[in-house]
């Protein structure tokens, strides 16, 4: 016995069928829906927000807003903040970079490591002290032989006095975020 349909429910069947058929074939050929199911791609950065985050447009067109992993710049306001993100636009602005998605933070960013070339886009930030190893976040996530290797990178960039170090006792953008939320004004 055959179910006679209006022309509203074959269309609504074919609509059906349609899409799941497209997701068969997407899941049968592990077709990825772009970076949000993977952990790895490339981009191209299309700004520099400050020292430690950046906009890339990945290989799909699709604008992605990156936190740089296990680093921590001064902000923009703050005393060597236009500095360390002039450093970062330099190194990577128009640039293909490799992204390598860690995780995804409060603010729907995906905190990642960026890569140009093989180079670790990130450790060269606190190896020119422009930005500080982040280690409370770093720590629980970070393999520890990176770990190790960016504590190093920050205390070779400190004894050198590069960057913001040429400060005597510069003020971590953890603390100067602290002071500004308590309404103390940051110096």
């Amino acid at each position: 016995m055959l179910l006679k349909l209006t022309a509203r429910q074959k269309k609504k069947l074919y609509q059906s069928a349609a899409a799941l058929i497209s997701a068969a074939v997407l899941a049968i050929f592990g077709i990825s829906q772009g970076p949000s199911n993977s952990k790895n791609y490339s981009g191209t950065v299309t700004a520099v927000t400050d020292g430690d985050t950046v906009r890339i447009t990945d290989h799909n067109g699709q604008k992605q807003r990156i936190r740089m992993a296990f680093i921590d710049a001064p902000e923009s306001s703050q005393s060597h903040g236009k500095a360390s993100q002039a450093a970062l636009k330099q190194m990577v602005e128009g640039k293909k970079v490799q992204v390598e998605v860690i995780d995804t933070d409060q603010y729907q960013r995906q905190v990642a490591r960026l890569r140009i070339n093989g180079e670790d886009v990130n450790f060269a930030q606190i190896q020119n002290g422009h930005a500080w190893h982040y280690q409370s976040i770093a720590k629980r996530n970070q393999p520890k032989d990176d770990f190790a290797r960016y504590e190093s990178a920050q205390a070779e960039a400190k004894k050198q006095r590069k960057g913001l170090w040429r400060e005597r006792s510069p003020l971590a953008p953890w603390d100067y975020r602290k002071e500004k939320r308590a309404g103390k004004q940051p110096e």
